[in-house]
This record gives structure tokens, sequence and C-alpha cells, in this order.
């Protein structure tokens, strides 16, 4: 009825919350159709990330009633603004490391990690903090699994194991207790109790300053 009427723009407020999965997934794609062949300005109101990053071209991520980033699909998952936007989007949820910035130099961070000495590639603007406390950000898919431990590796121990169908989610514990997710290939076999020397991919890793921030040139 709304299409009928010609209007200017669209507002949808949840529209898919009270489907089953698999009627959600197909009338994602629907709608998305049917709006880029009308092509009018569209508004979608969603607590479902999913939702927000399939159907929209530019994504408002709101906290408390503040936007917190604006950006495109792509910006926000890649370049998060900062520790709030980058544990809200993506799945499994990013992992927010609590970190002790000790030294910046030839584009190496030397940090501590729940207890572990890391040095890590990182973005030149990282040389502007003061040493102190910041956290790093590493998505699960954004870690390596190594047979050995070095500077460069975050030990831990496999705590808890879920199959999901072509990729395995991991749950690990490093020695000072921190949590740690981490997503390998099906092919990649780990057992629970096993130890991992977990490599974070410096192009995918993240800092974030004392209040929150992003640290990126």
């Amino acid at each position: 009825r709304a299409i009928v009427r010609d209007p200017n723009c669209f507002l949808f407020d949840e529209p898919l919350s009270r489907l089953d999965v698999e009627l959600r997934q197909t009338m994602r794609g629907q709608i998305k159709e049917v709006l880029q062949g009308l092509s009018k300005a569209t508004v979608i109101v969603t607590h479902d990330q999913l939702e927000a990053l399939t159907m929209a071209d530019r994504i408002a991520i709101m906290k408390d009633g503040l936007i917190e980033q604006v950006g495109s699909p792509h910006e926000v998952f890649a370049k998060p603004a900062n520790a709030f936007v980058a544990s809200f989007i993506g799945t499994p949820q990013m992992n927010l490391l609590e970190a002790d910035l000790k030294t910046f130099a030839d584009g190496t961070a030397d940090m501590t990690v729940a207890g572990i000495n890391l040095a890590i590639l990182t973005d030149a603007a990282v040389a502007r903090l003061q040493p102190g406390k910041v956290t790093i950000g590493v998505r699960p898919r954004a870690f390596t699994a190594t047979d050995t431990g070095d500077r460069g590796t975050i030990s831990a121990q496999a705590e808890l194991i879920e199959p999901m169908g072509a990729e395995t989610l991991i749950h690990a514990r490093t020695a000072a207790g921190a949590d740690i997710r981490v997503v390998v290939t099906r092919s990649q076999r780990v057992k629970v109790g096993e130890a991992l020397n977990l490599r974070p991919d410096p192009r995918q890793t993240h800092i974030f300053d004392g209040a929150g921030k992003a640290v990126r040139s």
C-alpha cells in the first residue's frame, strides 16, 4: 500500500523481527530487490546487525540515543570508530583485550596482553599514544593458530569447541584468564584442553585508546 502512494521515502521499523530464520533470509533479499528498483530513500530501524549489513548502503550505529558511527557496511566492519562499534558489528563478536602499551618503534608496538608480552605491527598513529592502558581488538577469523609460539603470538588453551558447519568456533582462555574467540576451518582439528598459539593478523588488529576511540591514521 505504501508503494502505491509513491512516497518520497520509506521507514521500516524492525520489518523482519517476527519471522523465522529461513523466511527472514528470503525476505531480506526480496525487500532489497524491491527497494533498489524503486530508487527511494529508505530508513530501516533494526537491532539485527546482519539485517543492517546486508540491506543497507549506509549504516548509523547508535548507543544511548547518540550516533557512534556512520558509514558503509564495509567501513563500520573493517574500520570501527570505537570499541563499542567494534564489539557490536560482527559475528562472532570481536575480541577486545586489555593491553599495556610499552613502546612503539619502526611500526611495531610492544605491549603486554593478558599477561603475555606481544610485539605486533600496528598503525603508525599508535606513535601518538603515551605508554599505558589500551585495548586491542581482533576478530575471531583474524587469528592464525601456529605450531610454535613467539613474541607475535598469544598463548591460550581451548576450553570449548562449537562446530558451525564449514567453520569451528573455539573458546580459548589465556593463563591470565582472558577469554578469546577463534574461528578456524572445519578441517583444522582442535580438542578441548589443547594448547594454542594464536597469531593476530596485523592488518586486522585494531588499537583503541583509553577512552575506547580507534587509533588509526
